[in-house]
């Protein structure tokens, strides 16, 4: 894990909250996307995707991890790795990033795709 990322197991869950910063201080982060961002970037031409939607949704082949969701990486002792796939939401402090997936018994978190 990354400086300001913590990590708890519990429930045959895992969460990972990574804490937001720049130059040190605190970011103020919100989940409300600008209208810019949920434009296509092609302009609603034929096989176009809104920014804030995976190219999956037209582009045959490509996967989720192609579309930057959030995913929490880690494995076993045994050496085997295992990505899961995750959900994430602003944190209740307003500037954490809160990742949450449900993980087999004996994962072990080592990043995430947040940080």
């Amino acid at each position: 894990m990354y400086a300001g990322s913590t990590v708890k197991m519990e429930g045959g869950a895992v969460t990972v909250t990574v804490s937001i910063l720049a130059d040190g201080k605190k970011v103020a982060l919100t989940e409300a996307a600008p209208l810019a961002a949920t434009q296509s970037s092609t302009l609603g031409a034929a096989g176009s995707v809104p920014r804030n939607q995976c190219v999956t949704a037209v582009i045959g082949g490509t996967h989720a991890c192609d579309c930057g969701y959030p995913s929490i990486d880690g494995g076993f002792a045994n050496g085997t790795s295992l990505t899961l796939n995750a959900t994430a939401a602003v944190d209740s402090d307003g500037y954490s990033i809160t990742l949450t997936a449900k993980a087999p018994e004996g994962f072990i978190a080592k990043e995430s795709s947040y940080g």
